[in-house]
């Protein structure tokens, strides 16, 4: 959510400037252009806090901020269950490559 929040609130403030009635191609593509350079440093840097602040939110509201894995004592699903954990251990890069690669 602080994701798509932050990710947001940038394109709404940017979209105002843009719809208003003196605005011109110069500065609509300087506005640009600092959307753009705002996606690629969130992408770096910010991504991280995004991460810690949803963290800090969930602490707020009483909810344990970890992924619980269903525990299976089959012999059958072990490949599942190792597959899992490898998932849960590297949440955080498959969640940055979903939310800002291939978007």
């Amino acid at each position: 959510m602080t994701i798509w929040y932050d990710i947001l609130f940038a394109i709404n403030s940017v979209s105002k400037n843009l719809q208003s009635k003196d605005m011109c191609i110069n500065m609509a593509i300087e506005q640009l252009k600092g959307l753009l350079s705002f996606s690629e440093t969130y992408r770096e840097n910010r991504f991280e806090n995004a991460f810690i602040s949803a963290k800090e939110i969930l602490s707020e509201m009483n909810v344990e901020p970890k992924f619980s894995e269903k525990k299976n004592q089959s012999k059958k699903n072990n490949l599942m269950k190792i597959l899992r954990m490898k998932l849960l251990n590297h949440f955080k890069s498959h969640l940055k490559l979903i939310i800002f690669y291939i978007l």
